[in-house]
């Protein structure tokens, strides 16, 4: 990835810069793709190249694209030689990563024509073109059903590591959270927006790394005096489990269990039902606790990861370790 450096400086249109010796080349047609991609799939642009000159020209065609928090990603550029007064059809393409998971939302692709080798940092823009919300990129599985942009791969340090973005990769119906090898690094997704009451679902299967947590849980997002809802599943084989709800950061009601079941041998169902009138914690339909006082009653995010607390210990391993998650369901105010 190459940040915009070699295609940056372009306006909203586009262009041509011509000097008496650069090659009188411009670009007459440009389209896009278009349409929703996911991770893997191709981001097709193609520009149509028109040499004015009346002798050979040869250039350089350019591509990048940009995400919607404005990070670059640069195609590598090509040359093409055009004939006098000739066209020529040229198309590029760029790949939607896969690890790390891409940003959601709508993409902006940008093409040019150089007079030379742009990478080279001595080339000339003779003419570029771009178009906003060229295409939309969504990750696959039921998280392709919500809305564009409302979840994103979460950074920041917690406990004895680092939520890592590159972490987060994506599934075929959701995407894996992984605790890299010889590490104590987690990873996490959570949605932009903030819901008061509903119900939250998650398919998961728990990795076999002691020391570690796997969680599904809402979170206010304020700090020191946050509102949290929390399914907390050790990772150690022992089949417990953690349920907690903070009011204005302090622990307000917990409970430990015990999981009827091995949550790390195949996918279990784990549900957040939060209302009015109470919350209600369920694995595979089986009610696991319910609470009428004490618990949050404002706003939060839907956040799933796993990670390493600092009051357990990070057992490293030779080998990257994985929660999986089939699907999240999310049913903001529909809890009964």
């Amino acid at each position: 990835m190459i940040m915009c450096t070699l295609l940056g400086f372009f306006g909203s249109s586009t262009t041509r810069a011509q000097s008496t010796d650069s090659p009188n080349v411009s670009i007459a047609g440009f389209s896009t793709s278009g349409g929703t991609l996911h991770p893997g799939d191709s981001a097709v642009s193609r520009v149509t190249l028109r040499n004015h000159g009346n002798s050979s020209a040869r250039v350089w065609v350019g591509y990048s694209v940009a995400d919607p928090d404005g990070q670059w990603f640069d195609v590598p550029s090509h040359p093409v030689t055009l004939g006098p007064r000739q066209e020529s059809l040229e198309t590029k393409i760029w790949i939607v990563p896969t690890n790390p998971l891409p940003e959601p939302g709508a993409y902006r692709v940008v093409m040019a024509v150089w007079s030379s080798r742009p990478e080279d940092g001595e080339g000339r823009r003779l003419a570029s073109t771009e178009r906003r919300g060229a295409f939309t990129v969504a990750w696959k599985g039921s998280l392709a059903n919500e809305p564009p942009g409302l979840w994103h791969a979460a950074g920041h340090r917690v406990g004895r590591g680092r939520m890592r973005a590159d972490h987060v990769v994506a599934s075929r119906n959701g995407f894996i959270l992984r605790l890299p090898a010889t590490s104590c690094d987690g990873a996490e997704v959570r949605t932009r927006e903030r819901y008061l009451y509903g119900e939250f679902a998650a398919r998961m299967k728990t990795p076999d790394a002691p020391g570690s947590l796997s969680a599904l849980f809402l979170y206010e997002s304020a700090g020191d005096e946050s509102d949290e809802i929390d399914i907390e599943i050790y990772n150690d084989g022992s089949r417990r489990a953690l349920l907690t709800a903070w009011t204005g950061g302090k622990t307000t009601r917990s409970a430990s269990i015990v999981l009827g079941f091995d949550p790390a041998a195949g996918y279990h169902d784990y549900v957040i039902r939060w209302s009015k009138k109470d919350l209600v914690f369920l694995a595979d339909g089986v009610s696991l606790a319910r609470w009428t006082r004490d618990y949050p009653r404002r706003p939060m995010r839907v956040i799933a990861n796993v990670w390493w607390p600092k009051w357990l210990p990070c057992v490293e391993s030779p080998a990257t370790r994985e929660l999986s998650i089939e699907w999240v369901r999310l049913s903001p105010g529909q809890a009964p």
